[in-house]
């Protein structure tokens, strides 16, 4: 695809509130579609015409999974002082429980326009726009 198919693309999603696009990835069609969240507007990605609502609890196999946002977060079960402090009382092996562990995520929608352009630029599959 090239920058004016994508900026025709992102012309069209930026319309209106519940827009939605199509584009051929590989063998893929891809869906992105605004849904409205209780606070903010999600860009959700469906494939195929289906959202796959195991991408959510189960173990992330097959083809999908490359079209998902990919993130990270930091869960932290104790504030640094707490930790100190437990370093102190209970030993640092012990205290190595509560230290923060960093998550990687795999998200069934996206933040923005433009995080989708990127990952599917990134996925190295043929791009092509549909219309309709």
């Amino acid at each position: 695809m090239t920058k004016q198919d994508w900026d025709t693309l992102q012309e069209e999603y930026d319309s209106s509130v519940f827009a939605s696009i199509n584009i051929k990835v590989g063998s893929f069609k891809i869906t992105l579609q605004k849904q409205i969240g209780k606070k903010k507007v999600f860009n959700m990605v469906f494939v195929n015409g289906s959202f796959f609502g195991g991408w959510l609890n189960e173990k992330y196999s097959g083809s999908e999974k490359e079209f998902m946002y990919r993130t990270t977060r930091t869960i932290r079960t104790r504030s640094d002082k707490d930790l100190r402090k437990l370093k102190r009382t209970c030993g640092s092996d012990f205290a190595k429980i509560f230290e923060p562990v960093k998550i990687y995520l795999l998200l069934p929608f996206y933040p923005s326009f433009t995080a989708f352009k990127k990952r599917m630029i990134a996925t190295g599959l043929l791009l092509s726009p549909i219309s309709e």
